[in-house]
This record gives C-alpha cells, structure tokens and sequence, in this order.
C-alpha cells in the first residue's frame, strides 16, 4: 500500500507542472509595440511595408477602461488612433475599434465599431479547440500547444490553423499575440504575408523576423532594381485631401502615367502626365489606407513608392 501511495503522489507531480504551475502573462495595460512586416508578392510586383501598433494611454469606452492603441506608417511620422484594447478577468482579450477602422491589412475588417470584439481568448484551448472568433468570415483552430522562451520567462503558445493567413505556420503567444498581425483574426492573407517582428513592453521583447536576424525592422529585396528607379517627392503623406508628387519626367515619352494600387494590388486609380511638366497634384477620392505607385515612362517603370491615406 506504501508503495502504491509513494507512486501515485510521483505521477501527480509530474503532471502538475503542465497543468498547474505555468504562470499565465497578461497583455500589458500600459506601454508596448509590435512592429509588423507585410510582404506583397502577387508574382511581378513587390512591395515590402513595416509598420507598428503602438499602446499608449487609456480611455473609456462604454463603461469599460481601455489601453488606447496606435497605428503608425514606417513612411510616416504620424500616428493614427484605431482603438481601445482590454483584458477582462478571464484571459479574454477585447478591441473596441474606432469607428471606420479597420486593421492595417483588410479586409474583412471589424464587424463593429460601435462594440467590442473578442480579439484573443486565452482559457480553455486545446488542441482541437475551434475558438469562436470572428466565426462570419474565419475558421481559426487550435492545432498544439507549447511553450516558447520570451526573455527568461516561458509563455504559452498556441498554434494556430486561421483559414484566413496563406502562409503558415502562425501562432498566439500568451501577452503577445499572433505571431502574424496583432489583429490577424480580424485580417487576411492572400498575395501578402504578414510577420509580426517583435514585441516589446517594459519588461519584455520577442523577436519573430523571417530569417531569424534580431532586428525590430526588416526588408526584403525586391525584383525592382531600387538604385536605378527615380526618387519622387510625395507630400503630404499621410494625404488627406490633395496629394502631390514632384519627379523627373523625359521630355520625348508621351506616356506618362501614374498607376495606383491599393494594399490588394489592385489598380484603383491612374494618372497620365503631360510630358513637359515635372508635378502633378490630385485630389484623394480613396479611402484610409496604405497606397502604391508606379511611374511609368516610356514603357518602364522609372519610380515605385508607397503612401498613405488618412480620412
């Protein structure tokens, strides 16, 4: 009976450390990033973008308090405001966007701006586990469970099956997020890929590049050869309104022509240029969002850039 007893307490021991003893990390409530890549690759056209979600301040929504969260361009200096982010008491984790805002990357966006949206949840996942998130537009499921070392703290990992991320594999980190986008659930893949770089607070820092290298900012070659396109003065970017772009044009091509296309490749607006000026100033007739260009003259691409639209 000893015996039986002394190997009884041995195996309850050894499964208390995975079921028990695992300290859960709560997304931060005050100052964080998440540095973001995204990769478009539709087969003859790259363009590579990194850009940030910053937390800084609180506010209130709906009788709940919120870490107000920032979207901000690598091209820009400015900041915009897309929503509030919250923690409830049990491992739920809530954005309230502002309304008309969507994720860096969309569609399919929000399903509200005037509620909150589960964004994360952190209890009661295995692996199997269908979570419930953004059920109308995604399949997102639980396919194992780990942990990863983040400094010198273990947190938990979930990999993630999300019909909606192409490249795999993606995972949700507890305190982190998904590996992907901060709002991947909410977000979608299709001739882009999405990294989330790094993660840092006041007491954490996770690097996630795609090569490895320890670096919160990351760019790929691209097929263009940059050091033989023109460089062009875009202003102001992000636009709101009227947007500018000063360049240098041949005065023997006839054709030229700005072609513009949104964050899915697709062409939505095109320009032609007379041949004897060197300026052209449009009105913005697009909505919020990351934009790019191609100049063309004389039947070449002579200039390649991004800008942005802030309404």
């Amino acid at each position: 009976m000893k015996l039986k007893i002394i190997i009884l307490i041995a195996l309850i021991s050894l499964k208390l450390p995975s079921a028990f003893s695992q300290q859960y990390y709560a997304f931060p409530t005050d100052t964080a990033h998440w540095n973001t890549l995204l990769w478009f690759n539709n087969g003859s056209v790259q363009w590579v973008n990194n850009y940030q979600y910053i937390m800084q301040g609180d506010t209130v929504l709906k009788g709940e308090t919120y870490s107000k969260i920032y979207l901000k361009y690598d091209n820009s200096s400015l900041t915009q405001y897309i929503g509030g982010l919250r923690e409830d008491t049990i491992k739920n984790i809530y954005f309230f966007p502002k309304s008309n805002c969507s994720p860096a990357i969309k569609p399919p966006g929000f399903p509200s701006d005037t509620a909150e949206c589960l964004l994360y949840k952190f209890n009661n996942l295995d692996s199997g586990t269908v979570v419930p998130i953004n059920t109308a537009n995604a399949t997102i499921t639980v396919t194992s469970v780990d942990s990863v070392l983040v400094g010198n703290k273990f947190h938990k990992r979930y990999k993630i099956q999300n019909s909606n991320m192409t490249s795999l594999p993606e995972y949700w980190i507890e305190g982190i997020g998904s590996t992907k986008d901060l709002f991947s659930p909410y977000s979608q893949e299709t001739d882009w890929k999405l990294y989330t770089l790094c993660f840092e607070d006041t007491a954490t820092y996770y690097i996630n590049t795609p090569n490895g290298v320890d670096s919160c900012h990351y760019s790929l070659s691209l097929d263009l050869n940059e050091l033989s396109l023109q460089k062009i003065k875009v202003y102001p970017n992000p636009a709101t309104d009227i947007i500018h772009f000063d360049y240098t044009v041949n005065q023997k091509c006839a054709n030229n022509i700005f072609y513009i296309y949104n964050i899915e490749g697709k062409l939505v607006k095109e320009v032609g240029v007379q041949h004897n000026t060197n300026s052209i100033s449009f009105k913005v007739e697009l909505e919020s969002g990351l934009y790019f260009y191609n100049f063309i003259s004389c039947n070449e691409i002579k200039a390649s850039g991004k800008f942005n639209i802030i309404k």
